[in-house]
């Protein structure tokens, strides 16, 4: 007979590796869905010429958030190292064909992931199985090592001058002491008004420099004075020449009307000095008749008459003329011939 104590020991046994089996698939379950196991996924692949810092499961991020892992990583036959990568559709939105996938570390000593920048401005579709990438890689400890390098040779080089300058500084026989030395030997004469720059600070040289600057105010009054008085001669002579100008105006309009006459007494005198040139020719030919003798005496005095009236004629003429006429209107006698 059966011990009771193994009684219903098989449908115990049963139920618990039942269950255990239960919580197993629902913990791979669970794994599963944690890791996007069972989720639809895009495979894409990146490409890159080194295989360094990779690593097959190495996650891939977009802004900071791990959406998948590198699945595999291969060789090919060209020499480039191609990575598959799936992506779970629902992140597929921020992926695109102009995606930058780039290798990166989370610190100078820290792991390496895969990091994906988006433009989300940009238009390009979607990815999608298939779709191909270059990985670019950022610039890990070496590259940051050789950048520093020449920075750090230079600071050597700044490091070694200043030491040489400190230790010329400690040299007591150094050009720094030297000047130093002088600068206080310069203020200790001046100081004590001794040597050149003390002779500066002397109530000699400040006698003399109050004197000049008492002899500089002085010109400067002068000055001040004659620029008043060439003000006040201008001022004068400005007025001098309105009062010029005032006047001028009459005096031309005067002597404008002094030429005008004196132009139409020319234009009056001009005949009669022809007339007197012909009372002249009459005489000289009266003269010659008188000369050959008496015998046309009648005929003479007719003709030294006539000479006489044109004579008496030019006479009127002369006195009605500018300036003679002035004050004289009187009228000339006729010369009576005896």
């Amino acid at each position: 007979m059966a011990d009771p104590r193994f009684k219903n020991l098989e449908i115990k046994v049963g139920l618990f590796v039942v269950i255990a089996v239960i919580i197993i698939i629902v913990l791979v379950i669970a794994i599963g869905i944690s890791r996007d196991i069972f989720t639809t996924k895009v495979h894409i692949n990146v490409y890159t010429d080194t295989g360094e810092n990779l690593a097959k499961g190495m996650p891939v991020k977009y802004a900071g958030f791990q959406i998948a892992r590198v699945n595999d990583l291969a060789l090919q036959d060209d020499g480039r190292v191609i990575m598959q990568i799936g992506i779970p559709a629902k992140y597929v939105k921020w992926i695109r064909q102009d995606s930058v996938f780039s290798l990166s570390l989370q610190n100078i000593i820290g792991s390496s992931y895969i990091d994906v920048k988006t433009n989300l401005q940009s238009e390009a579709p979607n990815i999608e199985t298939g779709s191909i990438f270059s990985l670019k890689r950022d610039q890990g400890l070496q590259g940051i090592i050789e950048q520093v390098t020449p920075v750090v040779a230079d600071l050597k080089e700044i490091i070694a001058s200043v030491n040489t300058i400190l230790i010329r500084f400690a040299d007591k026989d150094g050009d720094f002491n030297k000047l130093m030395r002088g600068l206080g030997s310069l203020g200790s004469d001046i100081a004590n008004k001794e040597g050149s720059l003390g002779y500066l600070r002397s109530d000699v040289v400040q006698n003399e420099i109050s004197n000049f600057l008492q002899d500089l105010r002085s010109f400067t009054e002068s000055a001040v004075r004659m620029a008043h008085n060439v003000e006040s001669g201008s001022v004068t002579l400005k007025r001098s020449l309105e009062i010029f100008d005032e006047h001028s105006e009459p005096i031309v309009a005067g002597t404008s009307e002094v030429v005008s006459e004196v132009q139409n007494m020319v234009r009056i005198i001009a005949p009669i000095v022809a007339r007197l040139d012909q009372i002249a020719a009459n005489l000289e030919r009266a003269s010659q008749n008188a000369a050959d003798g008496t015998e046309n005496l009648d005929e003479l005095r007719s003709e030294i008459q006539s000479i006489v009236e044109s004579g008496n004629e030019l006479i009127l003429k002369i006195q009605n003329t500018w300036p003679i006429s002035i004050g004289n209107e009187k009228t000339p006698e006729k010369v009576p011939l005896k």
